[in-house]
């Protein structure tokens, strides 16, 4: 029984257990693909983000940075491949990039920022607060993937 135990230092747990189960997932507001090389902090994304917004408060987003790639961070995965023939099957050799060269992605990492909103209330204003500093920042026109039942 997932909510037998009354324990005060377990309450926050079990409203998050709660949460999930009634499938009450905080809203993604947008995300963006940062393709810059500079290093991106996302506690400064957060601080400027509010700074933006007069409504918004610490708890009420959730910046996210996820890195998608290979496994070689930006490198290219096939380096780190030996590559056995069938003429030779006890030696191993590495492949000649110039041979595959146009097959591969130009990009071998991306990183995305995602931002979640906790209060349904503020969706909006986070939303435009992260629009802005997309503008503000040169990256990619965010995809904003909350519409309100207005906009619908």
């Amino acid at each position: 029984i997932p909510f037998a135990n009354k324990k005060r230092d377990l309450v926050a747990a079990r409203d998050i257990v709660h949460r999930m189960n009634t499938r009450q997932f905080y809203k993604c507001v947008g995300s963006v693909i940062w393709d810059k090389k500079e290093e991106l902090d996302v506690d400064k994304v957060k601080a400027w983000i509010l700074d933006e917004s007069s409504t918004l408060e610490e708890d009420d987003i959730k910046v996210v940075k996820v890195e998608c790639n290979y496994g070689a961070k930006d490198g290219n995965p096939l380096d780190m491949i030996w590559f056995y023939s069938k003429a030779t099957p006890d030696e191993a050799r590495r492949l000649d990039s110039s041979k595959y060269e146009t097959l591969l992605p130009r990009e071998f990492q991306d990183i995305n920022i995602l931002v979640y909103c906790k209060e349904d209330s503020k969706i909006l204003d986070a939303k435009e607060a992260f629009a802005a500093w997309a503008e503000d920042n040169q990256a990619p026109s965010p995809m904003l993937s909350y519409r309100s039942y207005e906009d619908v």
